[in-house]
């Protein structure tokens, strides 16, 4: 299990080097979501100030959760997670503009 593990760290660093490697000059890339691990909140922040995203959480089978968003400033973005069972989660973010789309792997703590 330790392999797999491992194995989708590399898949998912190998697929986000990709995409910034490809990506343009513009692009809203790198950016980053912490804590991680969290307990009540996420804050996903970028220096896109500009651009308007679209967020999904996942949990780790796909399923769809519901979150509540707060942007306490520019380009900072903060999602109540309270609600969510302990275990491991996926935060997806697409440009509206572009489509260009990054997904963050995260923990939900007691």
């Amino acid at each position: 299990m330790v392999k797999i593990y491992i194995l989708n760290l590399l898949l998912i660093f190998t697929l986000s080097s990709n995409l910034t490697a490809s990506s343009s000059g513009d692009s809203f890339l790198p950016d980053k979501v912490y804590p991680n691990p969290a307990s009540d909140y996420i804050y996903f922040q970028t220096d896109s100030v500009d651009r308007k995203f679209e967020f999904e959480i996942y949990s780790l089978i796909g399923n769809k959760q519901n979150y509540f968003i707060q942007i306490p400033e520019k380009g900072l973005y903060r999602f109540e997670i309270v609600q969510l069972q302990p275990g491991p989660y996926f935060l997806s973010v697409t440009d509206r503009e572009t489509q260009e789309k990054q997904t963050f792997r995260f923990h939900k703590n007691n």
